[in-house]
């Protein structure tokens, strides 16, 4: 009798763990740069990007492809920290063997303490496949006293449930987990105007242990593997508080003889412009980051040994990658022989779905293959998070949607699909259906 409550006991037990794994497997938050890292053939990917969206959003590995057959992937992720980046470039070297190692900066100075917030974490851990390497990137990322929640999935479980039953998510999809389509690069449309900010030389302010202690292991650690390392900072539009810490960054460099480029402090030898290149204050349109590709490209190709790929059968997947990217890289806020085809201003008014989701549906005429400027005005002062896209029978495709904030006059650009139903549409969807539209204009733009 003992022996057969036992034998319920222990099945018990099994039942609830294995049901456990399978609701935290259900939840777990996917990384889409690791779910394609995972699909690169082996020993492809030459020049390997670490860093946050300061990295996979503003430099585009279609541009390097396209201008210099060089094979990268933006192996990055949402806030990405220093060590996590460690734990990352640990994780590659079991498959590839990248020359170069290009680590992108901006977490450095927006994480000055020695934790990411538990937010980004499951993003940047979870994803990881269990190895020694998952599990002491999820011991280092957290405090002891959040390391056994995040073992648990608390921090996702918490969340995720609420998520799922207000959206149209399956219990295993997330929401982000599609952000990395290709080769890591993740492009933001949005546009904003910013005045050249004079760029601080003189400041330092010291780098945290835990940065210079993750720092020295990644050095270590690409030497270990006779990678090249390549610090970097995109442009950005911040306080003169970043230049002290990149002024640091670049005292390290120094010293341990490693280059770092500071791009704030190249801006005319990018031909970067403040006025029209950036998205937001450190996120690049997409002709901020055509510039800046184009710049980080020459430079890798003249001062690194890295082999041009055009034209090889085993990376051919770069060539699908690029031709996905072409025609969909580029905004600029003014567009020559602009046609303005719709114009619409009372009669906006959104249709409210449910409490979390407003849509306003347009029926329009376009050409297939062109190119088409949405602009949205309003008179609120305050922003909004919106997307576009064009919708119609079979190419209701994510290439084809467009995130942008609504705040006074702000446009995307979306190319038409090259075949086009009977009956299509323009629709824009929110959260907050009290956000008042005044003017949506649909133009026929010129590709700059």
């Amino acid at each position: 009798m003992r022996d057969k409550s036992c034998r319920i006991i222990i099945s018990i037990v099994i039942g609830i763990v294995i049901a456990f794994y399978c609701v935290y497997y259900m939840l777990c938050p996917r990384s889409g740069f690791l779910e394609e890292f995972y699909k690169q053939s082996e020993n492809t990917v030459d020049v390997l990007f670490l860093g946050s969206s300061n990295a996979y959003s503003n430099i585009n590995p279609a541009i390097l492809w396209e201008e210099h057959g060089i094979s990268s992937f933006m192996l990055c992720g949402n806030g990405q920290p220093i060590w996590n980046s460690y734990y990352y470039l640990e994780e590659a070297y079991k498959t590839q063997t990248p020359k170069l190692v290009v680590l992108e900066m901006f977490t450095v100075a927006a994480y000055p303490g020695g934790y990411d917030e538990l937010g980004n974490v499951p993003c940047n851990t979870l994803s990881l496949k269990m190895s020694k390497t998952k599990i002491n990137a999820m011991k280092n990322s957290v405090t002891k006293a959040d390391y056994l929640s995040l073992c648990l999935g608390l921090p996702i479980f918490h969340n995720r449930w609420t998520e799922i039953f207000k959206s149209e998510l399956k219990p295993w999809e997330y929401d982000r987990k599609n952000e990395a389509i290709t080769k890591g690069f993740f492009p933001v449309h949005f546009f904003e105007s910013h005045e050249m900010i004079e760029y601080d030389y003189v400041n330092r302010t010291a780098l945290n242990e835990k940065h210079i202690e993750y720092l020295d292991k990644i050095v270590e650690l690409t030497r270990e593997h006779n990678s090249e390392l390549l610090l970097i900072k995109t442009p950005y539009f911040l306080d003169a508080s970043y230049d002290a810490v990149y002024n640091s960054v670049s005292d390290y460099a120094l010293k341990n003889g490693i280059n770092f480029i500071n791009m704030n402090t190249c801006i005319e030898e990018i031909g970067f412009s403040f006025k029209s290149d950036f998205a937001d204050t450190v996120h690049l349109n997409n002709i901020g980051v055509e510039k800046v590709s184009l710049y980080l490209g020459n430079i890798i190709s003249d001062d690194y040994n890295i082999e041009d790929h055009r034209g090889q059968s085993t990376y051919s997947s770069w060539d699908d990658f690029s031709k996905l990217y072409d025609k969909t890289r580029f905004m600029c806020p003014d567009y020559s022989d602009e046609n303005v085809l719709l114009q619409l201003s009372d009669s906006v008014k959104w249709d409210v779905i449910s409490d979390t989701l407003s849509i306003i549906s347009i029926p329009v005429e376009l050409q297939s293959g062109k190119y088409y400027k949405i602009s949205i005005k309003s008179d609120e002062s305050y922003r909004q998070e919106m997307v576009i896209d064009i919708y119609g029978e079979g190419y209701d495709l994510p290439q084809y949607k467009r995130r942008i904030w609504a705040d006074n006059d702000e446009f995307v650009v979306i190319q038409a699909p090259d075949v086009i139903d009977e009956q299509i549409y323009i629709r824009i969807y929110a959260e907050d259906a009290s956000y008042d539209i005044s003017e949506i204009i649909l133009s026929e733009v010129q590709r700059p």
